[in-house]
């Protein structure tokens, strides 16, 4: 994807930059997946996040966690630029301030989910008291859990019930996790509700715009689409398990052992279905695919071409040394030599 929109341009100017900016964010996002693995887990008032291959730690996962809160920032910032170009604003004008104010507030994005992770979601005593059994494997699970990787988690713990150790005639919130935790899911719900008005208000300007040639209104069209479908089919991959994660046990005691299955496999297709939407929704992003389609085929073609026409010459020379014995015959030597000529072609 960052090669077909580098290499083309078709009247979307400097909105390919932004394109870039969130096909690099996704190939970053593929990377540090396939580094870490990470699984989503929800037992009884808590929410876990765990890597399950080698190179695991709480920091590793709190970055995980940052970039996986960025997505939504690029996404929104991409429907506000479309809406101000629509307008009637400049692209010249605007696209430096606005490409400036997106990359800030994705920063400010990361580092708000980063931070909680890092911080607030650690491994206390309060939350080994409640969950000891878990972490440390003595409850049977799918996923094997060891105390000393207990630690590396990103661990939310919402409640504490009714524990001798904490003498405590009811239930306690834990308000600075829940309070942190809601605060993620608020940004990500305003992201979402500035992505909704940004695209009625876009439909809105497009029918009623007047200076516009068709063709151009027919690729901010697309462009529309390719941003709406960028904004609903996360709702389905990483956003869907990681929520179903972390928000129920808030409400009280939730375990729901697919989720540990289901979430790594969505998380893994994300990157995929974005640039399946934006093939799918621009006819030029189609056309340039196909026309690197034919490239790669013709290299095909012309590499299978040349090994044929040059048939390739073997030339084998085997000898072998027998020595017979027999009764009549104290010792006899036979010397036998083969000469192999064969062409392979193809």
């Amino acid at each position: 994807m960052l090669y077909l929109i580098d290499r083309s341009d078709n009247g979307i100017g400097n909105y390919r930059y932004l394109l870039l900016t969130f096909s690099a964010q996704d190939l970053l996002y593929t990377i540090d997946h396939h580094i870490l693995y990470p699984v989503a887990e929800s037992y009884k008032d808590s929410f876990l996040l765990g890597a399950t291959r080698s190179f695991d730690s709480h920091l590793a996962i709190a970055v995980f966690f940052g970039i996986f809160g960025t997505s939504s920032a690029l996404i929104t910032g991409s429907f506000c630029y479309r809406m101000l170009l629509i307008k009637g604003m400049s692209a010249r004008l605007i696209f430096g301030r606005v490409h400036a104010a997106i990359m800030a507030y994705t920063a400010l994005s990361f580092i708000a989910w980063f931070a909680v992770a890092r911080y607030v979601c650690v491994l206390d005593e309060e939350t080994w008291d409640v969950m000891g059994a878990f972490l440390n494997g003595s409850i049977q699970l799918d996923l094997i859990h060891t105390a000393e990787d207990a630690g590396k988690y990103v661990i939310a713990l919402y409640w504490l019930r009714e524990l001798v150790s904490f003498q405590t005639a009811g239930d306690r919130a834990r308000w600075a996790v829940i309070g942190s935790i809601s605060a993620l899911d608020t940004l990500f719900l305003l992201d979402y509700c500035a992505m909704a008005y940004c695209t009625v208000s876009i439909k809105r300007l497009l029918r009623k715009h007047t200076s516009m040639s068709d063709a151009t209104i027919q690729l901010q069209r697309q462009l529309l689409r390719c941003l709406i479908g960028e904004m609903l089919f996360p709702l389905f991959t990483i956003y869907a398990a990681a929520f179903i994660s972390m928000v129920p046990p808030i409400f009280g005691s939730f375990y729901y052992p697919l989720v540990a299955v289901i979430m790594p496999n969505l998380c893994g297709i994300h990157p995929l279905s974005d640039g399946l939407v934006l093939m799918a929704t621009v006819a030029h992003y189609r056309l340039s695919f196909a026309h690197l389609h034919e490239r790669f085929s013709f290299l095909l073609s012309a590499t299978r071409t040349c090994l044929r026409s040059r048939p390739l010459k073997i030339t084998a020379n085997i000898s072998n040394h027998c020595v017979l014995r027999n009764e009549n015959v104290n010792e006899m030597s036979l010397s036998i030599e083969y000469k192999l000529d064969c062409s392979i072609s193809g």
